[in-house]
């Protein structure tokens, strides 16, 4: 059975963000708390406190998802957290760690979905993009990541990318209070294709995971990221669908970004571009 890595959440306690940064100073996919990559959600462990800083949590009507931050007033997500959702029902919430305690909550000004993306049903085209109300104040715990405009030489086996979220941690379990972080091996798109057959097509989908580490229920919308060579981190996949979670082979698919930068940079007056790698 194929689920959608959705969930639902609490309440949350807000408190004030701190000093600011300059959006026109900074560059995507930095970390200046730099992430644990000794730690390897499903077969995952804690990340290091704030270390992966474009990564949000995002209240979608009575569920969660996550998303990434690409621009001060943009985030990337999956379009079934918000399929038959309205803009009013949506929040997003920056500069997370421990979900009692959050920095940023941002109301949504318009949600996008790909306008070939059919219905919860449908795993192609599962990618969102949010506009937000206002500006985030970029600082030390929030800032965006980088997209990349191609992949093909990275999204394959034997390299391996990061996720994380506040998911569940087996296929029965309940949303995490902290971020947990996963090392994820890529896994090839023959191999994924012969586990969901008709459900992926090679160019919008990226599978990635093996058995005991995985992304699972309450993950969705979240990043697969990669860091680059010369050092900042680029998203390619978002976080989309799935068999059991950490199950023998059955790895998690994930939106593959490259395939959208076109969409992507037009809906947002290319406030958001994708990079060369």
């Amino acid at each position: 059975m194929l689920h959608m890595m959705q969930s639902c959440l609490g309440i949350l306690i807000l408190f004030t963000a701190f000093d600011s940064i300059r959006s026109a100073n900074l560059q995507c996919g930095q970390t200046p708390i730099h992430p644990n990559l000794n730690n390897g959600i499903v077969g995952g462990h804690r990340a290091q406190p704030f270390s992966w800083p474009w990564q949000t949590l995002i209240y979608s009507g009575p569920s969660v998802c996550s998303g990434s931050i690409v621009a001060d007033q943009w985030i990337i997500s999956a379009a079934h957290c918000f399929y038959r959702i309205n803009e009013d029902r949506v929040k997003v919430y920056s500069g997370v760690f421990n979900i009692n305690y959050v920095w940023q909550s941002i109301k949504v000004r318009k949600i996008y979905l790909h306008p070939k993306y059919g219905s919860r049903a449908d795993w192609n085209n599962d990618i969102a993009l949010l506009e937000l109300e206002h500006p985030i104040a970029f600082n030390s715990h929030v800032q965006p990541v980088c997209l990349p405009s191609n992949d093909s030489s990275v999204v394959v086996p034997p390299n391996m990318a990061w996720t994380a979220g506040w998911g569940y941690t087996h296929d029965r379990g309940e949303l995490n209070n902290i971020l947990r972080q996963v090392h994820l091996p890529f896994v090839d798109f023959n191999t994924c294709k012969i586990r969901y057959t008709k459900y992926v097509t090679e160019t919008m989908h990226i599978c990635a995971g093996k058995e005991g580490k995985d992304a699972c229920q309450g993950d969705s919308g979240g990043p697969l990221v990669v860091k680059s060579s010369d050092g900042p981190w680029f998203q390619y996949g978002i976080t989309s669908f799935g068999g059991q979670c950490g199950a023998k082979d059955q790895p998690g698919v994930f939106t593959r970004v490259s395939n959208y930068c076109s969409w992507i940079e037009t809906t947002t007056a290319k406030n958001v571009t994708c990079q060369s790698i």
